[in-house]
């Protein structure tokens, strides 16, 4: 059993979605999210549609989840400032502040761009194939900064 609860919901927009892996995220001791990623029948390749679902167990203000994204982005050696600030600008306008207990699923489309669900609400979507890849490359590329989770997202661990 795990130490935390089992989400059965795939979000939409990802065919025949099965659980490809699942995790917690913590920082410090304090566990800030359970991270679940959706892949059809399992198996996850960054080129097809997949979703990643974020269950967030704080409270998060949007900004805060926007500038983390941004440093993310950053430390994977992304450096142009331009598309920073618009991909900010465009994030800004999709993110809401996030209530413990509440999720924000971002799913990888047909198409390679990123559309955002929270609480089973479609909320927006960047379209923008460098975005998506560097955004989900937070959790899963081979830079993330959590490479435990991404283990365990992935079926590693």
């Amino acid at each position: 059993m795990t130490a935390f609860a089992v989400r059965a919901e795939v979000p939409a927009g990802v065919p025949d979605g099965k659980l490809v892996g699942r995790g917690r995220y913590s920082v410090l001791g304090l566990s800030i999210f359970d991270a679940s990623l959706y892949a059809p029948n399992g198996r996850y390749d960054p080129q097809k549609p997949f979703a990643l679902r974020l269950d967030y167990l704080k409270s998060f203000n949007a900004r805060y989840i926007v500038d983390h994204s941004i440093a993310e982005i950053r430390k994977q050696g992304f450096s142009d400032k331009v598309k920073l600030e618009e991909w900010r600008q465009q994030m800004s306008a999709i993110f809401p502040d996030i209530r413990s207990g509440a999720y924000i699923a971002g799913v990888r489309n047909a198409d390679g761009y990123a559309q955002f669900i929270h609480n089973g609400r479609a909320i927006g979507a960047i379209r923008d194939t460098q975005f998506t890849r560097l955004f989900f490359d937070i959790w899963l590329g081979s830079r993330t900064s959590s490479k435990a989770l991404r283990a365990k997202l992935l079926g590693d661990a």
